[in-house]
């Protein structure tokens, strides 16, 4: 009996024949070339694939700096952190909005069901996501359409954090890996797009430059706390209505 060995090492195939007659050499020969042509169809194949994914990659890029001109005050009436979006891709970036996210400790689920008078419910469970305060960031770029905006390649948008957020001072205390701006794209898939100090140290800039004069918001503004249960509780009793009692931000370790 013949004795073959085939190995298959980094996408190349050797193989050895031993002790074969002309017919078996042939035989086993074609084989071989057989086998090296498949997987040499299967490496262009998936090199293809990744680079077709890579080429179809939404790539966005983002920059932020502190703005008090007078356009930014005749349309917010405050001095902002203005977001600058940048498309890098040939896909286009279709974008419904932005937001800055931060993960938060227990006191502001507390303040916001002393606020609502209302218990959010946010699990114990280690497995469940941490809660999270949302803030939707201000458009103030013209959209492409009546969902959002329609990013080609160097095209830009613009947002705006307003300095007269209430809870923007635990934003610069938090540990900076909880601190991220982030973009909801027209499909409402999310991806991050700026994260921790980068963000933190901007936002400082912000309060040290501008805290202390006097202005006043002239647009609503939009902050989500979100909190992860087992339990869905009945929210039928708060829809559509405002919180009766303050809420107050305090950040973690943050003395009231």
């Amino acid at each position: 009996m013949p004795l073959t060995q085939i190995s298959l090492t980094a996408g190349r195939i050797f193989l050895r024949i031993i002790c074969m007659t002309d017919a078996e050499k042939v035989l086993w020969g074609a084989i071989g070339a057989l086998l090296v042509a498949l997987v040499g169809a299967a490496i262009i194949g998936v090199t293809k694939l990744l680079s077709g994914k890579r080429l179809d990659r939404i790539l966005l890029t983002g920059h932020l700096n502190v703005s008090a001109g007078i356009d930014i005050l005749s349309t917010i009436g405050c001095a902002g952190l203005i977001l600058t979006i940048t498309c890098k891709s040939k896909r286009a970036a279709k974008i419904k909005e932005s937001y800055i996210s931060l993960v938060v400790g227990p006191e502001i689920v507390e303040s916001f069901e002393k606020g609502f008078n209302f218990p959010f419910g946010q699990g114990s469970s280690l497995d469940l996501p941490a809660p999270k305060l949302i803030v939707k960031l201000i458009p103030i770029s013209k959209p492409s359409n009546k969902d959002g905006y329609v990013l080609e390649r160097d095209d830009v948008c613009r947002f705006i954090l307003p300095i007269q957020l209430p809870c923007l001072h635990i934003f610069t205390k938090a540990p900076s890996e909880d601190v991220s701006i982030c973009v909801k794209y027209i499909n409402d898939d999310e991806t991050i797009l700026m994260k921790g100090l980068e963000v933190q140290k901007t936002i400082r800039d912000l309060i040290n430059f501008h805290g202390n004069l006097p202005m006043n918001l002239k647009v609503p503004l939009s902050i989500e706390l979100t909190t992860s249960t087992t339990t869905l509780p009945d929210f039928s009793g708060i829809i559509g209505k405002t919180n009766p009692n303050p809420i107050e931000f305090h950040g973690r370790n943050e003395g009231k």
